[in-house]
């Protein structure tokens, strides 16, 4: 039987996560190696326990943890050297800067607005591909602008409103097909932006690595991008349509009242 908690009481899960993080974070330090020396072990750790913690706790208390476990394993020569390295650096304030860009789309609700607006124009009555096209295009685009994970979950929901409206069944085809292109999509929302968790994670590592002599440019690093990703979501969509050919035949009958 499965637990339920209590509304306003935190379930018992959460602090086993918890328990688990740190330990991973605050413990593998003390695992003894002979192939990987102690300080090794202890960033290995708390690599793990980041991970582990964004996975099943969250973001935000973990990855602050986290900047305070590297500051007191060792890594760096004071604590308060890895805090300033760590708050100062230009791609964790870009990094926050977005992060409440995004938080006031997705609170204010234009996400949701942008992508129907998308799925209700008038030429996508009575054409089934170019309706499928535009799917994926809200959601590279709003996933671009936002987050691509809450889009993915946003678009399903309203694609399952439509399958039922026009009776596609479980085991269809196209079903399948436009969903995984959406969540194809999602993830190259990612790859399109140089704030995407991925793409500031890894110009944050080459900055450290060249010593503060790579310049991360965005408007160029868009330019090469956004053409890529939208040619590989082009290439998924033609795929669709000319070699796995779905059945969207039901998706006629969608007529522009029902769709507004």
């Amino acid at each position: 039987m499965s637990e339920t908690a209590s509304p306003g009481k935190t379930p018992m899960s959460y602090w086993i996560h918890t328990a688990v993080y740190l330990l991973l974070t605050f413990g593998m330090g003390y695992i003894p190696s002979d192939s990987i020396p102690q300080l090794g072990m202890s960033v290995l750790g708390i690599f793990i326990g980041m991970l582990y913690g964004w996975t099943f706790i969250g973001f935000i208390w973990p990855s602050m943890m986290t900047i305070f476990a590297l500051g007191v394993c060792g890594y760096f020569p004071t604590p308060q050297a890895e805090f300033s390295n760590a708050f100062s650096n230009q791609v964790v304030i870009f990094m926050l800067l977005i992060l409440v860009f995004t938080g006031y789309f997705e609170r204010s609700g234009i996400n949701k607005k942008l992508a129907i607006w998308f799925l209700s124009r008038p030429s996508v009555e009575g054409r089934p591909w170019f309706f499928t096209f535009m799917v994926f295009m809200a959601t590279l685009i709003v996933g671009f602008l936002l987050d691509g994970n809450a889009v993915n979950i946003l678009i399903w929901n309203l694609l399952y409103g439509i399958f039922k409206e026009v009776d596609y069944r479980e085991g269809d085809t196209y079903p399948a097909y436009l969903c995984a292109g959406v969540a194809f999509a999602a993830c190259l929302s990612y790859g399109s932006k140089p704030w995407g968790a991925a793409n500031i994670m890894a110009a944050g590592a080459l900055q450290s690595v060249a010593g503060g002599g790579f310049d991360f440019n965005y408007v160029q690093f868009m330019c090469v991008s956004i053409p890529l990703c939208f040619a590989f979501l082009m290439g998924y969509f033609f795929v669709m349509k000319y070699v796995f050919r779905p059945d969207v035949n039901k998706l006629t009958s969608l007529s522009q009242e029902y769709l507004q």
